[in-house]
C-alpha cells in the first residue's frame, strides 16, 4: 500500500468528493469528504492504494447555472440514406432537425431561468483523466476515470519507446495523408481489419507505397459512441478513444511509424467541448464563455482564453489546454498539431502561446503546427441547390460525352486549346476553353512576364518553426468586420497588410490564385 493523492481544481466551488472502488467491485463505497485549499482553490484526498486498477469520480456542489440537455449531432447528409431521398423527404429531415434544435435550446433558456441556488451536487469524471470508460453510455455521470497503480506509483501503461532516434522528415517537405483510425483502409481491396491503432500499424507499407512521409490522425481522444464517429466535439482532453485500442497500442503505432520515416500529426480541437465535459459540470463560465461568440458557428461550450483569474495568477482556460497539449506531445511522442476550427477562436494571443508550449514540449525535433480556417458556410437550402445543379451538368456533360463517344469515327480531329505553359490567359469571361487565348508580350526582341523589379528580397522572414499562417481567399478577403476598403485583388491585400500585422500573424496561405474561367 502506498499514499496517493487525488486532486481537483475548483477555486470557487465550496465542496467537493472522490467516489472510488477497486475495478473488479461493481458498487461504490461511501464518498471522501475532499479539503480544500484556499491558497491554490484544489480540493484533495489522500488514499493508502495497493497496486491494481480502480474506478473514480468527483462529486461536487456544483456553480455551473444548468446543466444543458444535449444537442443532436447534425445529420448525415453524404450517407446512401440520405442521397436517396426525394427533395420533400430532405427538406422533411432538416425541419424536423431545425424543430428539435429549436425544442432543446428554448428548454435550456427555461433551465437557466428557473434555476435557483440550492446546492446541486454533480458526479462527474475527473477533466485530467487518462483513461476513461463510457460504458457504452452517453450519460456521463455513469462515467468513470481509470487509475492504474504499479509500485505505488500511477503508471498510463508499459510501453517502452524503440525508435525515438530515427530520422524524420522536415516541415517543408511533408506529404500528408489524413487518417480516420476507425474506417481507414488500406486500398480498395484490403483485406485486413479496421478500427484500432493496430488497424493502422499493419498497414504502415500501403501509406509508404502512397508516399506519404506523415499521416494526421483525425480527433482521438475519448467520445461516447460509435468508433465511426469523426470525434469533432470532444468531452475528455487526456483520455484515448478506448475503441481504438489501448494507449500502447497508439504509442507502439506511433513508434512503428517513426521507424519508417513517417511523422504523426494530431487533429485537436480547442475551441469548443461536449456539452457533458467535466468542466462544464464544475464552474461552467469559469472556463467556457457564457454564450457561443457566434451562434452560427457554435458546436458546444467554447473555451474562453480571455478571461484571467488574478487571485490565482491563471488563465483557466489556457491552462487546462496547455496542459492537454503538453501530455499528448510528452506522452505520446506526436510530431504536430492541427487546430480544427481555429477562426473560431478568436484569440491570436493564446494560439501563439500553444503553439509554443507545444514546440518547447517536443523538444529539438521538428513540430508542424497548422490551422483550420473556415469561412462564413452557405446556408443547407444554397448548400442544397449548389449541389443539385451541379449534379445536373455533371449528367449532362456525361450524356454528351456518351453522344460523342458513340458518333466517333476514324477521321482526324482538331482541337483548338492554350498552351499548357502560357503566363497569362484572357478567358473572355466565358467558360468555352476553345475560346480562350494566351496572352504573350514581346520587349526588346524577347519575352517578358512583366517589369517588375524586387525590392525586399534581403528582408529577414520568420523561420518555418515560428509560422503563425493565415489563410486567404483573394477574392474575398476583408480587413475586419467594417473594413470600408475594396476586396478582391491583390493590390486589395497589399493595402490590408497593416490589419495581418496587428492579427499577430507572420505568415498568408493564399488559396489558389491560378487563371480558371468564372469569377
Amino acid at each position: 500500500m502506498a499514499p496517493f493523492t487525488f486532486t481537483l481544481f475548483a477555486p470557487y466551488n465550496k465542496q467537493a468528493g472522490l467516489r472510488l472502488k477497486n475495478a473488479n467491485v461493481r458498487m461504490f463505497g461511501v464518498d471522501i469528504l475532499m479539503e480544500k485549499d484556499e491558497t491554490d482553490g484544489y480540493f484533495r484526498a489522500t488514499v493508502d492504494l495497493a497496486d491494481g486498477i480502480f474506478h473514480y469520480q468527483f462529486k461536487i456542489v456544483t456553480k455551473s447555472w444548468f446543466e444543458q440537455e444535449p444537442e443532436p449531432a447534425l445529420p448525415n447528409y453524404e450517407d446512401d440514406e440520405y442521397k436517396e431521398m426525394t427533395q420533400e423527404e430532405r427538406q422533411e429531415k432538416t425541419e424536423a432537425y431545425t424543430k428539435l434544435i429549436d425544442e432543446i435550446r428554448q428548454r435550456n433558456r427555461q433551465r437557466e431561468q428557473e434555476a435557483t441556488f440550492t446546492e446541486i451536487w454533480y458526479t462527474f469524471v475527473d477533466p485530467y483523466a487518462t483513461d476513461v470508460d463510457e460504458r457504452g453510455t452517453d450519460d456521463a455521470h455513469k462515467a468513470v476515470g481509470i487509475l492504474t497503480i504499479k509500485n505505488g506509483k500511477r503508471i498510463i501503461d508499459e510501453y517502452e519507446w524503440k525508435y525515438d532516434n530515427c530520422l524524420l522528415p522536415p516541415d517543408e517537405e511533408l506529404v500528408i495523408y489524413e487518417i480516420h483510425v476507425g474506417d481507414f483502409s488500406g486500398g480498395e481491396n484490403d483485406p485486413l481489419l479496421r478500427g484500432q491503432f493496430k488497424d493502422v500499424t499493419r498497414k504502415i507499407d500501403y501509406l509508404k507505397q502512397l508516399g506519404v512521409n506523415a499521416i494526421e490522425l483525425m480527433p482521438i481522444k475519448e467520445y461516447p459512441g460509435d468508433y465511426i464517429i469523426l470525434k469533432y466535439n470532444p468531452r475528455y482532453y487526456f483520455a484515448i478513444e478506448t475503441s481504438y485500442g489501448t494507449t500502447a497500442d497508439l504509442k507502439e503505432m506511433i513508434d512503428e511509424l517513426h521507424k519508417n520515416g513517417i511523422r504523426v500529426i494530431l487533429d485537436s480541437v480547442y475551441n469548443h467541448s461536449d456539452c457533458s465535459s467535466p468542466l462544464t459540470q464544475i464552474d461552467h463560465d469559469y472556463w467556457y464563455h457564457h454564450n457561443p461568440k457566434d451562434i452560427t458557428m457554435s458546436w458546444g461550450p467554447e473555451w474562453n482564453y480571455n478571461f484571467y483569474d488574478p487571485k490565482y495568477n491563471i488563465w483557466p482556460a489556457r491552462k487546462f489546454v496547455g496542459d492537454s497539449v503538453r501530455y499528448m506531445v510528452e506522452e505520446f511522442h506526436i510530431d504536430g498539431i492541427r487546430f480544427d476550427a481555429a477562426r473560431q477562436i478568436q484569440n491570436f494571443d493564446f494560439l501563439h502561446w500553444v503553439v509554443k508550449e507545444a514546440k518547447k514540449a517536443a523538444g529539438p525535433k521538428p513540430f508542424y503546427c497548422v490551422a483550420e480556417f473556415l469561412p462564413d458556410e452557405p446556408s443547407q437550402e444554397e448548400r442544397q441547390e449548389k449541389t443539385e445543379a451541379y449534379t445536373k451538368l455533371i449528367d449532362e456533360i456525361r450524356q454528351r460525352n456518351r453522344q460523342r463517344e458513340q458518333e466517333a469515327t476514324f477521321t482526324e480531329i482538331w482541337y483548338t486549346f492554350v498552351d499548357p505553359y502560357a503566363t497569362d490567359v484572357d478567358e473572355r469571361g466565358t467558360d468555352d476553353a476553345h475560346k480562350a487565348v494566351g496572352i504573350l508580350t514581346i520587349k526588346n526582341g524577347k519575352r517578358v512576364i512583366d517589369e517588375y523589379e524586387w525590392k525586399y528580397d534581403n528582408c529577414i522572414l520568420p523561420p518555418d518553426e515560428e509560422l503563425v499562417i493565415y489563410e486567404i481567399h483573394v477574392g474575398d478577403f476583408s480587413g475586419g468586420e467594417n473594413d470600408p476598403l475594396l476586396r478582391g485583388q491583390f493590390k486589395d491585400v497589399t493595402r490590408k497588410i497593416d490589419y495581418l500585422k496587428q492579427l499577430g500573424v507572420n505568415a498568408i496561405e493564399l488559396m489558389p490564385i491560378k487563371e480558371y474561367p468564372g469569377d
